[in-house]
């Protein structure tokens, strides 16, 4: 009885003790959420921003509109919460929530607390049904429905249900600030843009600190006449109340009216085929792996419709992401080409289209420029788009520039293709990646675009020249550009440019709190964060205030190119980046890459053949011409002569020669000497 007493008392005092340890705990537990309504709304309400802890480093990014008499404050917590030693009521005012720093306190614990104003750009809140974006960063395949409420000079313009809500993207994908598409169940128009259901939110920042090198490119894209572009918009996005950081809300790349204007064969399939179901589960043919030149891809629908001559939506991208695609073939040259829209397409479709565009990469990737057919590059592709989206993408520096990312559409009744839309420009506009360690993408003054050849991500792609380097190949093409770049340089100069470091400036504000979010300098104080924001503002400016004139150079009527041409040698691409006059002298590289079975290399020659100017490595030329093609000359290697193997010495017999075999033997030998 004494033992079982004992033991009761010892439970008790142990349950004592465990109580004692939780409400210390909870006592010692102090602020779990801290909220502040800009706009006087609830703590539940979608543009209710949460603060954001990191590091022991605690921030509240608040919009620009937040309106002190409005505003209030929520929070839960342990015991009361004081900012700047005066008490906090739960769904009071947030009048004192200020720029600047503050300190949070609740019971014995404090916290630094940093309020950070944004700019003067629209405010986009999500929220997910769930309230956490866990299950959509799961996969950039999962999607729920949400909310959006947009606010633009501190008024609510938007206020929809949105069908669904997901992540986008490939590289991008992978960092943690993530983009993500939005999509509402009617057409709707955002921030004065068209109608449509879908939109696209770009994250930029981890490879663009000015926050400004997608929204510059598509602008300049669409003011030199690239119609069928992106519009855009920046913004702050909140998501479930979490400031996510500054975004590029703009028009997704589709087939639509306010769009890629063209027709939309999904739904002219649709229309064919009322019973077939949903077309992704229908069965999947063609050579969906591996690197096979020529090869197609397609869905076994039933029935197709009267007309598949167009709309085509079509994009040159990686071999890997191709291979994620449902349509699509690889082109004769070797490029992976996603269909885009219709995105089901047809095994009597794609066999069209790539016929179609394996035509016309024949023309351009011939020598003449034409195709056994006898029709010529210019007549395959539209020449006007081709020009303007290599002007944009020359100036722009885009590292992806014939590569990915890297759209054509076709009309209906209508065999030419169409260059564009442009879309994707964070790794373009002086940062990047160098390529083949021969061209770099942070100078401003060298060549680009017209010069890069494809290194691959895929082992098995061949190495050729990218669209735009082919097509500069071409005098045609060369003589075109430069009659259009006057006009798209006056366009920088004038409005673009302008437009840019307007926009820079008012973006400031915001730039800061997102570079204070994504620990983007490894610093969590506002003056150094805001300096180095500068910095990378200005160098953007910088960058394209020296490329323009650059390019008004290389595209003026005596500009001049040189190009290195391996003549039968196979290894990594050589440059000459360098933008020169006609005039001007160049130095000739040495052959560091270049090599050919049974050959030495020989030099440098202006013709193939040989027959043209012979130059040397590293001897210096004056250039004569607007593209000098340098071509590599190669020596056969002579084969060695046989030669007879050396005559064994003969074994010892063991045996002793006696006087006459040694006389004899002295006799022959004497006689080698002396006749040979």
């Amino acid at each position: 009885m004494k033992r079982t007493l004992s033991l009761l008392l010892a439970l008790l005092l142990a349950l004592s003790v465990f109580s004692l340890g939780l409400t210390a705990a909870a006592e010692d537990a102090g602020i779990e959420t801290l909220k502040i309504n800009p706009y006087g709304g609830d703590a539940d309400a979608p543009d209710t921003v949460s603060w954001y802890t990191a590091g022991g480093a605690s921030f509240l990014f608040l919009p620009a509109e937040t309106d002190p008499a409005a505003a209030k404050v929520w929070f839960t917590a342990s015991g009361d919460v004081t900012l700047d030693g005066d008490v906090l009521t739960n769904g009071g005012s947030a009048a004192a929530f200020t720029a600047g720093t503050h300190t949070l306190a609740c019971g014995d614990r404090t916290y630094p607390l940093t309020v950070c104003g944004a700019s003067d750009i629209p405010k986009v809140y999500l929220t997910t049904q769930s309230g956490s974006l866990s299950y959509i960063h799961q996969s950039k395949n999962n999607k729920e429905p949400g909310t959006i409420r947009i606010y633009e000079n501190g008024a609510l313009t938007l206020d929809k249900d949105l069908k669904q809500i997901k992540g986008r993207g490939n590289a991008t994908w992978n960092y943690p600030k993530k983009p993500y598409n939005i999509k509402f169940d009617k057409k709707t128009a955002v921030l004065g843009m068209p109608k449509a259901k879908k939109w696209t939110l770009l994250a930029g920042h981890y490879h663009d600190n000015a926050l400004m090198k997608n929204r510059f490119a598509l602008d300049f894209g669409r003011l030199i006449g690239l119609d069928e572009t992106s519009e855009c918009r920046s913004v702050d996005l909140y998501v479930n109340g979490e400031y996510l950081g500054v975004y590029l809300i703009c028009e997704s790349v589709e087939v639509g009216e306010n769009r890629v204007d063209i027709t939309d064969l999904d739904k002219a399939y649709e229309n064919a085929n009322p019973d077939a179901g949903d077309l992704e589960a229908l069965p999947q043919c063609g050579v969906r792996s591996g690197y096979v030149p020529g090869s197609m891809k397609w869905i076994d629908i039933p029935n197709s419709p009267e007309d598949i001559s167009g709309g085509y939506l079509l994009e040159v991208d990686y071999l890997n992401r191709y291979h994620a695609e449902p349509s699509g073939f690889v082109s004769n040259v070797g490029m992976p080409i996603v269909i885009g829209s219709p995105e089901y397409a047809s095994r009597s479709e794609v066999e069209y289209i790539s016929a179609l565009w394996n035509a016309a990469e024949e023309a351009l990737y011939s020598p003449t420029g034409y195709n056994a057919a006898g029709k010529h590059f210019t007549e395959c592709f539209d020449m006007d788009s081709l020009v303007k989206c290599y002007l944009a993408e020359e100036f722009t520096k885009d590292v992806d520039s014939g590569i990915t990312s890297f759209y054509f559409y076709k009309k209906a009744g209508d065999d030419k293709f169409y260059a564009g839309p442009l879309w994707d420009f964070d790794h373009a506009l002086g940062s990047g990646t160098t390529i083949g360690n021969r061209l770099t993408v942070f100078e401003p003054d060298t060549w680009y675009a017209n010069q890069l050849h494809r290194n691959s991500i895929d082992t098995a792609c061949s190495n050729f020249p990218t669209f735009f380097a082919q097509c500069y190949s071409f005098p045609v093409f060369r003589a075109a550009v430069t009659a259009q770049w006057p006009q798209a340089a006056a366009a920088f100069e004038e409005t673009a440019l302008p437009a840019l470091t307007a926009g820079l400036e008012v973006l400031h504000a915001s730039a800061v709190m997102n570079h204070l979010r994504w620990n983007t300098y490894q610093s969590t104080d506002v003056a150094t964060v805001s300096a180095k924001s500068v910095q990378d503002a200005n160098a953007l400016v910088a960058f394209l205030t020296n490329r323009a004139p650059a390019l008004s150079k290389g595209f003026a009527a005596d500009g001049a190119t040189v190009v290195y041409d391996g003549n039968g040698g196979s290894g990594q691409t050589l440059y000459d980046a360098k933008i020169y006059s006609v005039g001007e002298t160049a130095a000739a590289r040495e052959n560091v890459t270049y090599t050919r079975d049974g050959f030495t290399f020989a030099g440098w020659n202006t013709k193939a053949d040989g027959s043209g100017a012979a130059v040397a490595a590293n001897e210096t030329f004056t250039l004569t011409e607007n593209y000098t093609v340098l071509y590599a000359q190669w020596e056969a290697v002579p084969p060695e002569e046989p030669q007879e193997p050396d005559t064994p010495a003969q074994p010892d017999s063991g045996k002793k020669l006696n006087f006459f075999q040694r006389f004899w033997k002295w006799l022959k030998n004497l006689f080698k000497k002396i006749f040979g």
